[in-house]
C-alpha cells in the first residue's frame, strides 16, 4: 500500500538535494486526511533541518493538487463525537510551516486547487498553475467559512474579488489566480518532469535561480480570466460595507456568461449563517497578520465544527448527496444576533 504522501530526493549537481513530496490520495483528489497532514508536516520539518535539502517540490497524484481537507474524515469524526478540531489543527500547522519555511518550496498547482489545497499553495516561495487548475474556496457551499488564512490571502485580492469568491465560492482558473496573486507562472501540465530534471541542474538554495528557470517554461493561455469581465462590477457591490447591500449588488450584477449566472446561484443556496460569519470574519482580517488570521481560523473553526450547520452540509454533499442542505436560518436576514455572538465573542 502507498504512502499518503510519496517522497523522494532528487540529486542536484552541486551535492545537494531536491527533495519532492508528493500528496497521494487520487480516489479523493488529495484531500487532506490528519494522517496525510502529519506526515507532510514531519517530512517538511525533517528538509528544514536537513542542509542537504536544498528546497523542496510539493505536487499531487491524479487530476488535482489538493481538494481541501478530508471532509469524510471530518463527517466520520463529527458523527463519533471525537475530537475533530485536531484535523483543522493540523492542517493549519502544514500551512504556517510552508508559509515561514527557510527554504524554496516550489508548489505544483496542477488541477483542482480548492480550500485547504489552496491554503497549502498560497505560502509557497514558487506557486505554478497549469491550464487544467481550477481554485476556489467553496466553504460557504458546505456551511463552512474560507479558513486556511483565506481571510489573509483573500484580503490582499484587487477589486474586492476576495470578498466576491469568499461569498460566491466561485472557481476561478490559471489566468485569474496568476492575476489575484495566488499563483507566479503558467506552465503546461506536460512539463513537470523536464521542470523536476532542469532543477537539477542549478542551485535550487537560491529564489532568483529558480524564478528565471520556472519563466522558461512560461506558456500563454487563451482562456480568458474569468473575473475579467466583472471587475468593475464586483469592486462597487462588494465595497459596500452592510452584507444585506452587498449580496443585493452582487445578485444585480448583469450576467453576461455561466460564471455569473453561477455566482448568483451559488448566493442563493449557500448556507446564509455562514454568509455572515464568513463577511464579518473577512472584514476584521482586512489589516491583520497572516499568523493572527490563523488564530482567529482556529477559534471560528471550533464554533463552527460544534454548531450543526458544517456537518449538514457535508450531509448534503457527500453523505447523502441529495444536494439540498437543510441550513438552521432561511436568509442572512433571519440569522439572529445570538448566532454571531455564538462565533464571535471571546
Amino acid at each position: 500500500m502507498q504512502s499518503l504522501v510519496i517522497t523522494q530526493k532528487r540529486a542536484l549537481n552541486n551535492g545537494k538535494f531536491l527533495a519532492c513530496a508528493i500528496l497521494n490520495q487520487p480516489a479523493r483528489l488529495n484531500s487532506l486526511s490528519l494522517a496525510m497532514a502529519h506526515m507532510l508536516d514531519a517530512q517538511l520539518v525533517q528538509w528544514r533541518d536537513d542542509e542537504s535539502v536544498a528546497a523542496v517540490f510539493l505536487s499531487g497524484t491524479g487530476r488535482a493538487f489538493c481538494a481541501g481537507g478530508d471532509l469524510h474524515e471530518l463527517y466520520n469524526l463529527m458523527q463519533q463525537g471525537v475530537s475533530h478540531a485536531q484535523l483543522l489543527s493540523m492542517e493549519y500547522a502544514v500551512d504556517d510551516r510552508i508559509h515561514h519555511y527557510p527554504k524554496p518550496i516550489i508548489c505544483w498547482g496542477h488541477g483542482i486547487v480548492m480550500g485547504g489545497g489552496l491554503g497549502l499553495m498560497v505560502g509557497a516561495s514558487h506557486r505554478i498553475v497549469t491550464p487544467e487548475t481550477q481554485l476556489a474556496m467553496p466553504e460557504v457551499m458546505i456551511g463552512m467559512f474560507p479558513d486556511v488564512a483565506a481571510g489573509w490571502f483573500l484580503n490582499r485580492m484587487p477589486y474586492q474579488l476576495g470578498m466576491f469568491l469568499a461569498l460566491t465560492a466561485m472557481r476561478i482558473n490559471a489566468l485569474d489566480a496568476l492575476a489575484l496573486n495566488l499563483a507566479d507562472y503558467l506552465i503546461p501540465s506536460t512539463q513537470q518532469d523536464e521542470i523536476l530534471a532542469a532543477l537539477c541542474t542549478v542551485d535550487c538554495a537560491d529564489p532568483a535561480t529558480i524564478d528565471q528557470l520556472l519563466f522558461n517554461f512560461v506558456t500563454a493561455d487563451t482562456s480568458p480570466a474569468a473575473t475579467l469581465p466583472y471587475c468593475a462590477d464586483i469592486a462597487q457591490a462588494c465595497g459596500e460595507g452592510d452584507l444585506h447591500k452587498m449580496v443585493q449588488a452582487t445578485m444585480d450584477i448583469p450576467v453576461r456568461d455561466a460564471f455569473m449566472e453561477m455566482a448568483h446561484d451559488n448566493v442563493r443556496r449557500a448556507s446564509p449563517l455562514m454568509l455572515c460569519v464568513t463577511h464579518r470574519h473577512l472584514l476584521r482580517c482586512r489589516n491583520a497578520r497572516f499568523n493572527k488570521v490563523l488564530q482567529w481560523d482556529t477559534a471560528l473553526t471550533r464554533r463552527a465544527l460544534n454548531h450543526g450547520e458544517f456537518r449538514e452540509g457535508i450531509r448534503a454533499l457527500l453523505i447523502d448527496k441529495d444536494r439540498l442542505p437543510q441550513w438552521r436560518y432561511p436568509s442572512i436576514d433571519k440569522v439572529p444576533q445570538s448566532a454571531m455572538n455564538y462565533f464571535f465573542s471571546s
